[in-house]
């Protein structure tokens, strides 16, 4: 007999961990439930990672909001059902770590619930291009408040968004809506979306008309010239610069160029503003355009006119202008017509005459709107000669003074120049007459030349201490000039301008 039995319990099959059973079996659309599953041999406790899941063939998954076990054998997972789940048969899946997935067909049906939400209306269901308003969003069977609910209206591929949206309760909100000119007139669905209604659309519920075409009809003054600050007025018609979130306002030239206008707006079909013309900027015509995000992009043709100015910015003078190789230097630059206070962007450099050596300055200061100091390092192998002075800035374009600049070579046995003490040289600016005046008695060399070559050289000139020499330049051409003053090996160059 022992043996039968032992057959017996031999042959009785192995059940592994299955799930059994899950109460309730049943829910509906719009219901948030409690489920109770229930396993066999199962180790719900014990596991460290649990994952449950109801799933309808192999695209439909829905997530409990909580999951808690009761014992090794049983768990509660609490599901939220929303009108986008399909109704019919889910399975129930669970899986940890200990026991795998388990898989219970068929265990959960989704019954469709006959109260579907629906939108209703929307009130107004007209506005105007141009127009800021609230639009009452009305449904049924809803649950605005119950997820984050959005709202749009949309026309083919074209989508309005609100500027914001209050939920007043589950069946009814408030969007505010900006009706901008570059969206087109015509009917529009009304679409709101939440996690528990999914989307719900009012086919052709909204109107949009074309409303008041907004134009610029006026910039005064008309015309400026280059390098003049300008204070000016921009005017429209139908426009909607107060309302705006923002405002971008320039001019571009019918024949090229373009620069901003920086404006303050002083109501709805106003602007004000001010600005230096750039001496960069081309003459002629310019249209005006005026961009904001109600009334999309704005063009007055040939609204400004750029004068040329005959008086263009220049370099007045610059003090020192002569360095030797291996000195660090400290420049001030004085010019005329400049807009210095007002630039943003600057640059000086020097460029040796004829070459294309470069020496960039290593900061520039501005003291006032025709003043700079400016730093340079002067290379210690820099090549000696004559440097053209360039500074540029976005206001006044690049201004160069030609040979302005003289670097000499401290290997060649000038690098011992006379003390700007030791000599005078005046009036300068001359007319054609200078003089020169030594503390020291001596003879000099005297050199005047230009940097295209032009020069007039004085040899072995006799001078004593405090008594001033005549020399003339007189059938010189206007412009500036150097004057070189040798003495014992020891080297002096004053700039002179004639005028």
């Amino acid at each position: 007999m022992a043996a039968i039995a032992l057959i017996l319990s031999n042959s009785l099959p192995v059940i592994g961990q299955i799930l059994t059973n899950v109460e309730p079996d049943q829910g509906m659309q719009g219901q948030t439930l409690q489920l109770t599953v229930s396993g066999q041999n199962t180790n719900f406790m014990q596991a460290t990672s649990l994952s449950v899941r109801l799933q309808q063939g192999t695209s439909t998954l829905i997530y409990p909001g909580t999951v808690e076990w009761n014992s090794n054998l049983s768990l509660n997972a609490t599901f939220g059902f929303t009108f986008v789940h399909d109704p019919g048969n889910y399975d129930m899946r669970v899986f940890d770590e200990i026991d795998g997935e388990m898989i219970l067909e068929n265990a959960f049906e989704i019954i469709e619930n006959p109260n579907q939400p629906e939108l209703l209306s929307v009130e107004p269901d007209v506005a105007e291009k141009g127009q800021t308003l609230d639009l009452l969003v009305s449904g049924q069977f809803t649950h605005f408040q119950a997820s984050t609910t959005t709202v749009w209206l949309n026309q083919g591929t074209v989508t309005i968004y609100p500027n914001n949206i209050q939920t007043l309760n589950n069946s009814e909100l408030l969007a505010n809506f900006t009706f901008n000119f570059f969206y087109p007139d015509g009917l529009y669905d009304v679409n709101t979306y939440n996690n528990v209604d999914g989307q719900l659309v009012l086919d052709d519920s909204f109107t949009l008309l074309p409303g008041l075409v907004p134009t610029i009809t006026e910039m005064q003054p008309a015309s400026a010239m280059r390098g003049t600050m300008l204070e000016f007025d921009i005017y429209g018609q139908y426009t909607h610069f107060a309302e705006a979130v923002y405002i971008s306002t320039y001019l571009i030239g019918t024949g090229g160029g373009s620069f901003g206008l920086e404006c303050q707006v002083i109501d709805n079909e106003h602007l004000h503003g001010s600005i230096i013309i750039p001496y960069a900027v081309l003459n002629g015509n310019y249209n005006l355009h005026v961009l904001n995000n109600i009334d999309g992009e704005l063009v007055m043709q040939n609204a400004f006119m750029v004068l040329n100015n005959p008086i263009e910015p220049y370099i007045v003078s610059i003090e020192p202008d002569t360095a030797y190789v291996g000195d660090a230097i400290t420049v001030e630059t004085i010019a005329n017509y400049t807009w210095f206070n007002w630039t943003e962007t600057f640059s000086v450099w020097m460029t040796k005459t004829g070459s294309t050596q470069i020496i960039n300055s290593e900061s520039v200061q501005v003291i006032d709107n025709q003043k700079l100091e400016v730093d340079f390092n002067i290379p210690p192998f820099g090549t000696p000669g004559y440097y053209d002075y360039h500074v540029y800035d976005d206001i006044d374009g690049e201004m160069i003074g030609a040979g302005l600049f003289y670097v000499g070579d401290s290997i060649t046995g000038i690098s011992d120049p006379l003390s700007l003490a030791d000599v005078r040289l005046y009036p300068n600016p001359t007319t054609g007459q200078f003089y020169i005046s030594a503390d020291v008695n001596g003879k000099f060399d005297v050199t005047i030349f230009n940097p295209t070559g032009l020069s007039k050289e004085f040899r072995n000139v006799p001078m004593l201490a405090n008594q001033p020499l005549r020399f003339s330049i007189d059938n010189f051409a206007d412009g500036f000039y150097f004057v070189k003053i040798v003495s014992d090996e020891k080297t002096l160059i004053k700039k002179l301008i004639k005028q």
